[in-house]
């Protein structure tokens, strides 16, 4: 019979507590959520609207989460991520956002035919801060359209925007709820453009 040591009770904690501790944890999967709008543009007849493009800066254009923790210091989180590549998260957010604010059909989404004379919007994402309290995006966007008609002067709208929206908490779910509301923010001033008069009107 070969004999076989029982290790003391005090070592069987430990080696419990390295197997526990090789152990990854879970990684959470994060998306951006449509926010409701506060009033509906029911009056607006323009062109169709699409959100051609959105373009990330390399620090931010990644699956992993980042923050940024001091100026020009930022954190990677391994176990918090996008569940979507973060361009095409805002990109579809956007859309569904233009969507609850203007009438049924205005909106075309990504992926589908455009009819002739449709503003399609490029977003630029120039830098997100998500500080402890509130977090900011600066974003610059243009919506081109050739005219719909012969002769039709085409239309041209946009500008760079600084948006900001309080955090509430810290941690991958709040930075992602302040994303959206800012990306509904957006939303917001590009309906605001969208009902100004067109150049060639009157």
């Amino acid at each position: 019979m070969i004999a076989r040591r029982i290790p003391p009770p005090c070592v069987a904690l430990v080696l419990a507590n390295l197997l526990a501790g090789c152990q990854s944890a879970p990684t959470r999967f994060f998306m951006l959520e449509p926010v409701a709008p506060v009033s509906i543009a029911g009056s607006y007849t323009g062109p169709a609207i699409a959100v051609a493009a959105v373009h990330i800066p390399p620090a931010l254009d990644r699956s992993d989460i980042v923050s940024e923790v001091a100026p020009g210091e930022f954190k990677v989180s391994d176990l918090e991520q996008w569940i979507a590549p973060l361009g095409q998260g805002i990109r579809q957010a956007l859309s569904a956002d233009l969507a609850a604010r203007l009438p049924a059909g205005r909106v075309i989404f990504p992926h589908l035919a455009k009819p002739p004379g449709t503003i399609a919007v490029s977003v630029d994402l120039l830098s997100f801060d998500a500080g402890p309290r509130v977090a900011t995006l600066q974003v610059s966007w243009l919506g081109t359209a050739d005219g719909a008609q012969p002769g039709a002067q085409p239309r041209s709208i946009g500008g760079t925007l600084r948006l900001q929206t309080p955090r509430s908490g810290e941690g991958a779910a709040s930075m992602a709820s302040a994303l959206s509301a800012l990306v509904a923010q957006l939303a917001d001033r590009i309906v605001t453009e969208l009902l100004l008069p067109a150049p060639d009107a009157g």
